[in-house]
């Protein structure tokens, strides 16, 4: 028996052992850079394929795109990979780019107000200039009317800028100076200057003058070389879409542009010239519905559609020749139902030819089709070439553009590269028919995120088996897995081949909902995409949609007890198609992102359950069968699934939420206990209000629940043997609020079940949330905010991060219980508050707490800062008792530091090394099978995972601990005990009887 107990004690060694070791650096951690969806609904952002000429001759090439997430970036598109990125301000929104040479400009801010100029190789910047102030920018719509971008096309590496609508600039390409500067005569009227056009010698600026249902072409001409306005031109027009139906053809080797545009049923051009100083008679080409600027302005070509569903490409005519012609005819009619709209592109190719393509879904075949025009084939005559290719629409939603690069090996031999942004917010490249890498951009838009557990697998099954019922071959296996078991915690584990979760739970699923109408998992060891599941919500405009999402774990369990399938339900509030806002359900299984039920078959995620209106709040409920909770703007309580019902109906009186009316007045509701409405599929309890209470007249700005996590200690033991007992209030929740007229946001402690406010604060700050970020757990409060001076208030400017700890009573040794106390107790409010503020030398984007199995770990504060670093705080610095000056003996004891108001910066607590983090929104905590041990998963423009260890890794050996000796060495004593046993019990048996 003793042998079977001290083998059991050996093979649980591993477990509480062996986990994490320094070597694993950039291993246990990984980074996503992501860039964003690209832009593609202006012709002015969309990602385009450019090509840097090199000394030797040869070219390398790029990919262009601003993004949704306002960055711009430089792609290889080889790898996939980033090859540069700047992200710009939220206040500074990009309205187009434009690329010369070995430098790319880019125009931003209200207006076009600011103007860059990067190093196309390197994305360094080379310089910047403010052409108006930004408060100064007129807001139109869409945000990039009336600002252009334009190179000169003589020698000079010179750029013409025209921003605010009124104003054109011509600034030098090396340095950004000023050459001359043309202010609209009409500026802030009816005209709307849009479009610049660049000729050797002419500048012509295209306006629209809003009449009362349309809009009408002005022209005006400018000297190139000295800004002087040489002539203004009003064009017979009436157009009614001024960001689709206008668009402007300059061939390189033609004297004059083209100006193009639809009207009703017909296309019109007209040729722009410096010397027309009187309107002239429009080209009228009947029967055309649509334009499609294909970004091959500067070749002069452009693609129409005519009335019966075909389409025609357009050039403009060569020579001194004036107006446009059609060059080619795509035959196929794209209203047919067996296909989709078409979507075309352009690009020139490695040999400078324009090229031409036209994609769009077969029906019929289950794949796209994709035909490549070449204009300049057969001698002039043109030619097309076609192929299929697999795009995965169900996962990927719709095409909405595609950036084109072509070869051109041989005769009539083209092979096309080309990249795709779709719907969903996946940035593709294919090669002919085929993929080369797929870029998913939509999770620098995720909405919410949570972690799942996978299943246990068999190693964890064997593990719950009592290793004294096991036979000995078995337990002789279990002791060589010893030897294996550190060489299989660091190896990752494959993301298509298991759905296991490894030995000590690193390995989970990160389920995260993107504001594309896509929910993914990502494997938690890699970041891999495990699933990815289309919603039907899904708008194929490829714009992010306005919507409010929440993700929530669905367990249940069998007859027996034992965990059946871990489900997952996806709360979303979005408007629909017609503009009515609603609330729909979705239910997904974990582990393969399908839906639950008869739906499955679609491919694509429907509603499982849905209401008019938005909801306000949604949680689980744990029970037989976890319950799905959601509250819609009229406080009815929406329960999912219904055979749940009975589950939640015990807990219900049990259940308060809170909403906010106005945006100012906090209000606490409970649950009925008996359902309101059972119909329909439908189960639906009602509410009523227990509290309502105005936190100091300020609108309220986030509410942050107390953070889930065990409590392992109920108090702290002083240096004096007195005990300072904790309060610890599950419904207590941190509310910060807007800044009021004075100039001062607030910090509240709220008690959710009766409105009590136990701890409140006021900061004074610039802007009109202060800054404020906050996180609770526990009895532990950690607040940051950017302090500003403002007029009647004290403050001094600078980053401030303030600790507080909540205890029972006025001073150590009451213990009030507060744990056990119900909520309607007048001693829950029995609290003391001891606190601190530090000076911290950076701003703060996110934070969040550790998060650890039993809670017996030190909890540090992990923050994303201005910087775009990730780092941990331990809460040893952040102790708000921390003595002014030497600590007394007593304080030693205890461990506490002296206190600095300055919180000084240390690179050994950075956790994301030399990597940059940006925009992060939330920082989500996970615990594994190590108490020691916690994963962290920081989201926003980037995606970061790492581990981290607030109390060391205790219960791990060193990596240089020589196992093979120990399991040696316990091997030989069970050894030496099973000889020696028989041996001391013969003798002991002889001495018995002398």
């Amino acid at each position: 028996m003793r042998i079977n107990r001290l083998i059991q004690l050996v093979t649980l060694l591993p477990c509480t052992a062996w986990a994490l070791s320094r070597s694993e650096a950039g291993v246990v951690d990984w980074q996503k850079t992501l860039v964003g969806v690209p832009k593609v609904q202006s012709p002015a952002t969309r990602p385009t394929f450019y090509r840097l000429p090199l000394r030797d001759g040869t070219t390398l090439a790029f990919l262009l795109t601003m993004t949704n997430s306002n960055i711009f970036a430089a792609m290889d598109p080889v790898k996939g990979s980033v090859a540069w990125r700047h992200v710009f301000g939220d206040d500074d929104p990009v309205l187009a780019f434009k690329a010369n040479q070995d430098g790319v400009a880019t125009l931003s801010g209200l207006g076009g107000a600011n103007i860059k100029i990067f190093e196309v190789y390197s994305g360094a910047l080379v310089w910047e200039r403010k052409l108006h102030n930004s408060l100064q920018g007129r807001l139109l719509e869409p945000e990039n009317l009336g600002g252009d971008l334009a190179f000169a096309v003589d020698q000079s590496p010179d750029l013409f800028v025209l921003a605010n609508a009124d104003s054109v600039y011509r600034l030098g390409g090396l340095i950004g100076e000023l050459i001359w500067k043309w202010d609209a005569p009409d500026a802030g009227s009816m005209t709307l200057h849009s479009k610049i056009v660049v000729t050797e010698k002419t500048v012509h600026v295209i306006g629209l003058v809003k009449s009362f249902a349309s809009y009408t072409l002005s022209v005006t001409a400018l000297d190139a070389i000295t800004g002087k306005e040489i002539s203004t031109t009003l064009i017979p027009s009436s157009i009614e879409d001024i960001t689709r139906d206008i668009l402007t053809l300059v061939r390189r080797t033609h004297p004059n542009p083209q100006l193009v545009w639809r009207e009703g049923t017909s296309l019109k051009s007209v040729a722009l010239s410096a010397s027309n100083r009187q309107s002239q008679t429009p080209l009228v080409i009947p029967g055309f519905t649509k334009i499609f600027d294909v970004s091959l302005d500067t070749s002069g070509y452009f693609v129409a559609l005519r009335t019966n569903g075909s389409t025609a490409v357009f050039s403009q005519v060569e020579d001194s020749r004036v107006g446009i012609e059609k060059t080619w005819d795509f035959m196929d009619i794209t209203k047919a139902q067996s296909n989709s709209e078409p979507v075309f592109g352009g690009g020139i190719g490695r040999d400078g030819q324009p090229y031409i393509s036209k994609m769009q879904w077969s029906h019929t075949f289950g794949a796209c089709t994709m035909h490549l025009h070449a204009p300049h084939a057969s001698q002039g005559r043109g030619a097309v070439t076609g192929f299929t290719y697999q795009f995965d629409t169900l996962q990927h939603g719709v095409l909405l553009y595609a950036a084109l690069d072509v070869a051109n090996p041989g005769p009539m031999q083209f092979v096309s590269r080309f990249a795709l942004t779709t719907s969903t917010g996946s940035f593709q490249m294919w090669q002919q028919e085929k993929l080369l890498w797929v870029r998913e951009e939509s999770l620098a838009g995720i909405q919410a995120a949570t972690f799942a557990d996978f299943p246990l697998g068999f190693v964890e099954a064997e593990a719950a088996v009592p290793v004294t019922t096991k036979e000995p071959k078995s337990m002789l296996n279990t002791i060589v897995d010893l030897v294996k078991l550190p060489y299989q915690s660091i190896v990752r584990t494959g993301v298509a081949n298991t759905a296991w979760r490894n030995k000590l739970g690193f390995r989970k699923m990160i389920i995260v909902g993107t504001s594309y109408g896509k929910v993914m998992a990502l494997d938690s060891t890699s970041g891999e995409v495990i699933w990815g599941q289309l919603l039907s919500l899904n708008d194929i405009s490829g714009m992010p949609l306005d919507a409010k999402m929440k993700i929530s774990l669905l367990k249940s369990a069998d007859k027996e007890g034992v965990e059946a399938k871990l489900r997952v339900g996806v709360v979303v509030s979005a408007a629909s198609a017609t503009g009515v806002t609603k609330t729909a359900i979705y239910h997904l299984d974990a582990l393969t992102g399908m839906p639950v039920g008869d739906k499955a078959k679609l491919g694509f995620a429907v509603p499982a359950y849905e209401f008019d209106g938005v909801f306000t709040e949604a949680f689980a409920v744990e029970g037989t069968e976890t319950a799905l909770v959601v509250v819609d703007a009229s406080q009815k309580v929406h329960i999912y699934p219904s055979t749940a019902r009975s589950s939640f109906q015990a807990s219900a009186p049990k259940i308060n939420f809170h909403s906010t009316i106005g945006g100012r007045r906090l209000t606490g509701y409970k649950v009925t206990s008996q359902p309101k409405i059972v119909a329909n599929g439908k189960t639906i309890f009602g509410s009523y209000p227990t509290w309502s209470t105005a936190l100091g007249h300020q609108d309220i700005n986030s509410i942050v629940k107390n953070a889930e996590n065990p409590l392992a200690s109920y108090g702290k033991v002083l240096g004096d043997r007195s005990t300072l007992y904790k309060y610890i209030n599950q419904h207590l929740m941190a509310v910060t609020t807007f800044a009021s007229p004075e100039g001062t946001c607030g910090v509240y402690l709220v008690d959710a079940v009766k409105g009590a406010v136990i701890y409140s604060a006021q900061v004074t700050g610039a802007t009109r949330d202060c800054g404020l970020r906050a996180t609770l757990v526990d009895n532990w409060l950690v607040y940051y905010h950017h302090e500003d001076v403002v007029k009647g208030a004290e403050g001094a400017k600078g980053h401030r991060l303030v600790t507080v700890e909540l205890y029972e009573g006025d001073g150590p040794d009451q213990d009030l219980g507060s744990f056990d106390l119900s909520s309607l107790s007048n001693e829950t409010t029995r609290a003391s508050a001891i606190q601190r503020s530090f000076v911290i030398p950076y701003g703060i984007k996110a934070l969040a707490p550790t998060q650890t199995k039993y809670g017996i770990s030190m909890k540090d504060i992990i923050v994303n800062t201005d910087s775009n670093q990730v780092l941990s705080i331990p809460r040893r610095l952040l102790d708000p008792r921390r003595p002014n000056g030497a600590a007394t003996p007593a304080e030693q004891e205890e461990g506490l530091i002296p206190f600095n108001v300055v919180l000084h910066d240390d690179a050994r607590r950075i956790l994301s090394h030399t990597k940059e983090v940006f925009n992060t929104k939330q920082i989500l905590a996970a615990p594994v099978q190590l108490e020691s041990t916690s994963l962290i998963f920081a989201y926003g423009l980037d995606l970061f995972q790492t581990r981290v260890s607030p109390s060391n890794t205790f219960d791990e050996l060193h990596e240089d601990f020589n196992r093979i000796q120990l399991v040696l060495t316990i091997l030989g004593l069970a050894a030496g005990i099973v000889v020696t046993k028989p041996i001391v019990r013969s003798k002991a048996l002889s001495t018995a009887w002398c």
